[in-house]
């Protein structure tokens, strides 16, 4: 005796749709073919959705993969930025090179921890802050500072800003990845069970090997189940008395 050893995979669906593709084009349909018409057209739709929901899986991962890469060079980038600002005011006031007042635009108080903002969420309120701070200080009669300038870093985060929220969006974006997938894979699944089931009453007199070959043949992947004989209930309690006595210690 033989199980069916199946997780409802689409990798395993694809797979078995292939073989039983195949063996519908060695054996057409007729009083030999182990298909009805109708599981012969579901094997050819639901073929053709699978390849096709691979192919599209394959490509959004190689899409989601650099749109990734991207995401992260340009938070480095305007991370870098914002707090290579922090450290260049940090610096030119241990040089006596700006008054060490100037931090309390920036809600600061010298000496001051360097922000260091850990996704992207915390580095647009850090620079949200710093150019609302900066631009405060400016209109009030503060000169630019440079190296680098305010400027600068607005861009690196306006960039990075906009592909925070091209990921926003893609995160929250809820659509089907293809139409009705959910009802081909139901149907799929359906297809399989019955196929299973008439390919195992069809070869149920062949030796197992034979029958195993036959239904990997058809993409199962298929496992012999030995069934241990029952013992009589005399001879279970007998079993299990002389198992307690070899566990009674000697000493």
């Amino acid at each position: 005796m033989e199980k069916l050893i199946y997780r409802h995979t689409d990798v395993e669906r694809l797979e078995i749709l292939r073989s039983f593709d195949a063996y519908l084009r060695e054996n057409p349909l007729g009083d030999d073919c182990l298909f009805a018409e109708y599981q012969a057209n579901i094997t050819e739709e639901n073929l053709s959705v699978f390849e096709k929901f691979r192919t599209y899986k394959e490509c959004l991962r190689q899409q989601e993969e650099a749109f990734n890469n991207n995401y992260s060079n340009l938070f480095s980038k305007a991370k870098t930025f914002v707090v290579h600002y922090y450290m260049s005011m940090h610096m030119a006031i241990e040089r006596s090179e700006l008054p060490v007042d100037i931090t309390s635009w920036y809600g600061l108080q010298y000496p001051f921890v360097i922000p260091n903002p850990r996704n992207g969420e915390e580095l647009l309120e850090v620079a949200k802050h710093l150019f609302e701070c900066d631009s405060n200080r400016v209109a009030n009669g503060g000169r630019l500072l440079t190296n680098p300038n305010i400027s600068s870093v607005k861009i690196w985060v306006e960039k990075f800003e906009e592909i925070h929220k091209e990921r926003n969006y893609r995160q929250n974006l809820n659509k089907a990845e293809v139409e009705n997938i959910d009802y081909i894979r139901d149907t799929t699944d359906k297809l399989i069970v019955e196929v299973y089931e008439a390919a195992c009453e069809r070869y149920a007199d062949l030796e197992f090997e034979d029958r195993l070959k036959c239904l990997n043949e058809l993409g199962f992947n298929v496992q012999q189940v030995v069934r241990k004989p029952r013992l009589r209930k005399q001879e279970e309690m007998a079993m299990q008395k002389a198992e307690a006595q070899l566990q009674i210690p000697l000493f």
